[in-house]
């Protein structure tokens, strides 16, 4: 991560090096919602799914995918492309320069950051490879593109069971999550479990699939386990009864 010129524009792509890429992201976007790098597999395919580089999506969108990513995966959940533009799409930019996921009318998982996003603009960072991590930019969009992909909501009927019954799980939460109150508590998860549990209970009368995911997953880890115990017997038995002297046999 390197310091900028002065009178460097953050869609700035000119005359870059093929040998050392680069891209730019705004210093709120580390500061106020903690990203961390390098980008998570869920972070590059949405970028390039959207086909924008990081510095082109407005930091709420940041933090609709920060908060989106955080609630997953407190579910036990994966984050996927499809799940999260269920509940989010891109229109048509307009006279905007920044690209905005926008939530799905009667889809509203999550509220708005910040209604006026202000300050950010001429604060940003130019981050480069490095030695530790050659692949810290790959996958994803690195320079401002000239036409972001427009993306209209999915429809359950697109998605596959698996992700349709995400879907239908956050669906089902009994009010739209605070997305600053999810970021808040990222690294607190008894308060994070906490305050997603008030919201989450209702939905399991209103989603069957993913109720009966969540009990095979729950009869799964039983069986491990009970298999697991059953072998640690297994072995104990085989050592009172192994000879003295004689080698153990297998990996364990």
């Amino acid at each position: 991560m390197v310091a900028c010129r002065k009178g460097e524009p953050v869609c700035s792509d000119e005359a870059f090096d093929p040998e050392d890429p680069f891209c730019f992201i705004y210093s709120t976007i580390f500061q106020r919602l903690e990203l961390r790098l390098p980008f998570t597999p869920f972070e590059r395919t949405l970028l390039t799914e959207v086909n924008v580089a990081p510095a082109e999506l407005h930091p709420n969108s940041w933090a609709f995918m920060r908060a989106f990513a955080i609630l997953c995966c407190n579910l036990g959940l994966t984050p996927s492309v499809d799940t999260f533009l269920y509940f989010f799409e891109v229109k048509d930019l307009g006279k905007k320069l920044w690209v905005n996921f926008n939530g799905v009318a009667g889809r509203v998982l999550l509220t708005l950051f910040q209604q006026s996003y202000k300050g950010f603009k001429k604060n940003f960072f130019k981050v480069r490879n490095n030695r530790r991590d050659p692949s810290l930019l790959d996958g994803f969009p690195l320079y401002w593109t000239e036409k972001p992909n427009l993306q209209r909501a999915q429809s359950l009927e697109d998605l596959s069971p698996q992700k349709r019954g995400v879907c239908e799980l956050l669906s089902g939460l009994s009010a739209s999550l605070n997305t600053l109150e999810l970021l808040k508590r990222e690294f607190s998860p008894k308060d994070l479990e906490t305050y997603i549990g008030t919201l989450l209970l209702p939905c399991f009368l209103l989603c069957p699939i993913f109720t009966c995911i969540l009990v095979l997953f729950t009869l799964s880890r039983i069986d491990l386990l009970l298999l697991h115990r059953y072998g640690l017997q297994q072995r104990q038995e085989e050592e009172v009864a192994r000879p003295p002297g004689q080698a153990k046999g297998g990996c364990y």
